[in-house]
């Protein structure tokens, strides 16, 4: 009780914005990928990256 909800959705949209330069000179396709693998590796959820992902990249 009295625990703050955490939003992962927020916390990882934060992280590819810092990290965007990163991304910039690859394809779409390829960004996509990258960033989605950077995200699993910092512990997100599956459901999380693809959701986060997408608008980042739309």
């Amino acid at each position: 009780m009295g625990e703050e909800e955490i939003d992962e959705e927020k916390m990882a949209r934060d992280l590819l914005e810092k990290r965007a330069y990163k991304w910039k000179r690859f394809e779409p396709r390829e960004a996509r990928q990258k960033m989605s693998q950077y995200l699993a590796q910092k512990g997100f959820s599956w459901e999380i990256v693809e959701k986060v992902v997408k608008l980042q990249v739309e």
